[in-house]
């Protein structure tokens, strides 16, 4: 009889540790991957904006008559965000305040919508819409 308790002991001993073995490496692994989830929106919000100050800066380069149309994602990864312009900058910001940037631009006119941009340039001004 000693033996039998002895023997459920000892397994619910090694069930414990298994389990908390289990539990352990699956909370590092789901802490990896919403980190590189993280990186990865953090990434695309950097891209948009320097896309878009690319767009700025070609246009700035061209002759008088430049036309062309881009477009800004409605979200990003299912993030929500805004974006605005002042002349000198671009700033985007996501709506639960954990990512922003801004970027430096070329003086610019207008104003940023999601969806399709037109940016022209006349008389050497940049506008957008």
């Amino acid at each position: 009889m000693l033996k039998k308790a002895q023997s459920a002991i000892e397994f619910l001993i090694i069930v414990s540790f298994l389990l908390f073995f289990f539990t352990s490496f699956f909370l590092v692994l789901s802490e990896n991957i919403n980190t590189k989830s993280k990186e990865n929106i953090n990434q695309k919000v950097t891209n948009l904006a320097y896309t878009i100050q690319q767009e700025i800066i070609l246009a700035h380069e061209s002759t008088d008559g430049y036309n062309r149309v881009f477009k800004i994602p409605e979200d990003i990864e299912g993030l929500k965000y805004e974006i605005t312009m002042t002349k000198n900058q671009i700033y985007i910001k996501s709506y639960d305040n954990k990512y922003a940037i801004t970027v430096p631009i070329l003086n610019t006119t207008g104003t940023l919508i999601k969806g399709n941009n037109n940016i022209t340039k006349q008389n050497k001004i940049v506008s957008i819409n």
